[in-house]
């Protein structure tokens, strides 16, 4: 948003985005965090497609990117019900 499409709003709503998250990931304990990511058995590190070895521009790459965030924010407000509810939704938002 910042260095590629050069605009103002989108990089201001990424950056609040990055701050709600840092905020609603503190609730959790640096240790909880950790044990919980285990690459080692993650079974999705092995998985790739021929899609994800080739980006012809940086749009593409934006495009793969903004869709893994789309993922990653409705599974941390899945897991955010498991330890505050009613702040779980602020993830539904974005």
């Amino acid at each position: 948003m910042r260095f590629v499409l050069d605009d103002r709003h989108l990089t201001g709503l990424c950056k609040q985005l990055r701050h709600d998250l840092t905020d609603a990931v503190s609730r959790i304990s640096s240790d909880d965090r950790f044990a919980a990511r285990e690459t080692q058995a993650d079974v999705g590190t092995q998985l790739s497609t021929s899609a994800e070895q080739s980006r012809s521009e940086t749009a593409e790459v934006l495009a793969a990117n903004l869709g893994r965030l789309q993922e990653a924010l409705r599974s941390l407000e899945e897991f955010g019900k498991v330890f505050d509810t009613a702040r779980a939704g602020w993830a539904a938002v974005a």
